[in-house]
């Protein structure tokens, strides 16, 4: 596997000529292996009907077996050698395959019989021993799948391969052939080009054929209206919005929509991976999909070194892994950057090949160092944000957050529903929603009571306040930090924007404000804040941090602002029709924008975007659109002052 995807080691069922155990009769109950004279009859049905729409791209009119339902199947398969039995197909030059074209085809193979109920029996070809008792038998024996080197595909230069499909019409049923002098197989395409081989041995077809109904536009698991290799092996399209420019992706085994087709027709494999595993992930996409049946299982990015999206809901490609149909993750822990973690949202019991795999929705998510947001499910739910400044979100169910340090070295306050807690020695300053209970080495504490037993970030005044001065109600901004509040007088706006009366700069911590009547400029800064423009026709720039901006009335601008470095991410609130949301350091034809439905807090819920600035596959900076779906958004770029921007604005 590539340094990109590790999976804990599995038992296929994938028997070479000298394993223990091999099963001494196949799919037709008699002898291993099967007349090349002869059709395959009995032994090739139509599979059960599939209505689900991304999958019928891939799916055949046909299947290895005897019932259309998930059934298991044992299928031999053998290869080729000089001097062996007769291909049926005329035309076909066969030749050997090498060694290492053999091995990369028993991987590919163990691959498939990890996620399908198939076991893959390795036989040795044979002009005789084969049954002579049916019409125009030979007496030779082959197997189901037969691998094949076809010089005849050296004068062929738009057919490196081809396979046959399952057949009871065709005595080439099964037959895979390579033109091994135009394909590496251990390289990453090459040994995708394999696994796509015999997925149409199998009975699967290429996700691109005339008549396949297209993706839309925005699906993840398309690239432009078509299938990708992150979606299915039968693709040759990469998902390349989802990866860093110049980035190759090739498939090491089944893609969720594979998975999916292969135990709809085959049954799942119930012994793949049923203790706790740890699945080890650092690139920018998993070149395979996970299938896990049972334990307590973990994805481990804390290998990366830039921030990732990890998403433990199956089925679904909107992270660095894909994940199963049916299956359960329960645990994350992310890497060295800025992750975006977020959780399950169902206890994900499913019924395969009449079985229960039970599932868990209490998540354990762990972000590691960096500026993490972590979303949890429905679950109970353990979150740890780890150094830096993080949102957790405990969402559903009661929920922990959990701290390497003592209670006593914990600073918290509340400002609107939020508990924001820090611990200076260790670099964490994390914001809270949803969750219950705080764990820290030496006790637990109910959020509830958070603020009136951990201390405040700011001490006591020891001293009367002094006698307030009268302030210009046109200039007033209240401000509250660290739970004190405060009145101030704002500066007068001096700058290009022409309507803008008062002008105020923030400060690097957490501030809640709220400004005038009057049109305000107002930079929060650094920290995790909270600003209320108030009335006017306001700009608000939400600076570095997770940030609320609510307009108010009056036609108000939003800022969300790269340029400086650091990350932001800025929830508007209250967007109306005719304003406008600009994000600052777009650069045309090298940032990439890319969306999720319905992100973001558990209170302010909408359409999100993400923005990669530089295309390094870290995300720079986070708007998201309270209340509102991708449907509803309009976006156009723009330059001022030889400053580039990227703006968001409803249809």
């Amino acid at each position: 596997m590539p340094a990109a995807f590790w999976v804990p080691t599995s038992v296929a069922t994938v028997y070479g000529l000298t394993a223990a155990n091999r099963p001494a009769t196949d799919i037709d109950g008699g002898p291993l292996g099967c007349d090349p004279a002869l059709l395959r009859t009995g032994i090739v049905t139509a599979p059960q009907a599939i209505s689900d729409p991304s999958l019928k791209p891939i799916l055949s009119g046909a299947k290895w077996g005897t019932t259309q339902a998930a059934a298991p199947v044992t299928l031999t398969y053998s290869f080729y050698e000089n001097g062996g039995p007769a291909v049926a197909t005329a035309e076909v030059n066969p030749a050997p395959l090498g060694a290492a074209f053999r091995d990369a085809i028993r991987g590919a193979l163990a691959s498939i019989a990890d996620v399908a109920s198939i076991r893959f029996v390795e036989i040795t070809e044979s002009a005789t021993g084969g049954p002579l008792d049916a019409p125009g038998a030979s007496g030779a024996l082959v197997g189901h799948l037969r691998f094949i080197d076809d010089a005849r595909l050296d004068n062929d230069p738009g057919t490196p391969a081809y396979a046959i499909g399952p057949s009871a019409s065709t005595l080439s049923s099964g037959l895979v052939a390579f033109d091994s002098d135009r394909i590496d197989a251990a390289s990453g395409a090459g040994y995708a080009r394999v696994l796509r081989e015999i997925g149409r041995a199998l009975g699967l077809t290429d996700s691109f054929e005339p008549g396949d109904a297209p993706a839309s536009g925005n699906d993840p698991r398309a690239e432009s209206g078509v299938w990708s290799t992150g979606w299915t092996m039968m693709s040759v399209t990469p998902p390349a919005s989802r990866l860093p420019a110049g980035t190759a992706f090739n498939p090491v085994g089944p893609m969720a929509a594979d998975i999916q087709v292969l135990q709809s027709w085959y049954g799942a494999n119930l012994g793949t991976r049923t203790g706790d595993d740890v699945y080890r992930i650092d690139g920018p996409l998993a070149g395979a999909a996970i299938w896990d049946a049972g334990g307590t299982d973990t994805l481990d990015a804390s290998a990366a070194s830039s921030g990732l999206h990890i998403d433990l809901s199956s089925n679904e490609i909107n992270g660095n892994a894909v994940i199963a149909k049916g299956i359960s993750i329960e645990n994350a822990i992310g890497g060295a950057g800025n992750d975006t973690i977020f959780g399950s949202f169902s206890n994900p019991i499913h019924l395969v090949n009449g079985t229960f795999l039970p599932g868990s929705a209490n998540n354990r998510l762990d972000g590691g160092p960096g500026n993490d947001d972590i979303m949890a499910g429905s679950g109970d739910d353990t979150l740890i944000g780890g150094t830096g400044s993080n949102v957790l979100d405990g969402s559903l169910g009661y929920d922990t957050a959990v701290y390497g340090a003592a209670s006593t070295d914990a600073y918290a306050y509340s400002l609107h529903g939020t508990l924001f807690l820090s611990i200076p020695k260790l670099g964490i300053s994390d914001r809270l929603h949803g969750i219950e209970q705080l764990s820290f080495t030496d006790r637990s504490v109910a959020v509830a009571d958070a603020t009136s037993i951990l201390r405040s970030p700011l001490p006591n005044p020891v001293k009367e306040p002094p006698v307030p001065v009268p302030i210009d109600p046109e200039r007033r901004l209240s401000i509250t930090r660290g739970g004190d509040s405060t009145v101030i007088a704002m500066d007068r706006y001096s700058g290009p924007v022409s309507w803008l009366h008062n002008s105020h700069i923030g400060q690097n911590d957490s501030e809640a404000m709220r400004g005038t009547e009057r049109a305000d400029f107002i930079n929060t800064a650094g920290g995790d804040d909270a600003v209320d423009g108030s009335g006017g026709d306001d700009v608000l720039d939400g600076g570095l941090g997770s940030n609320y901006l609510t307009g108010g009335s009056g036609g108000d601008t939003f800022f969300v602002d790269g340029r400086g470095g650091g990350v932001t991410w800025s929830t508007v609130t209250d967007l109306e029709a005719g304003e406008w949301v600009t994000a600052w350091g777009w650069k045309e034809g090298t940032s990439k924008l890319t969306w999720a439905e319905m992100a973001g807090a558990e209170s302010a819920k909408g359409v999100t975007a993400h923005i990669d600035l530089d295309n390094n596959g870290s995300v720079d900076m986070s708007m998201t659109i309270a209340g509102k779906s991708f449907g509803a958004i309009f976006v156009t770029p723009g330059e001022v002052n030889g400053s580039s921007y990227l703006a968001f604005a409803l249809k």
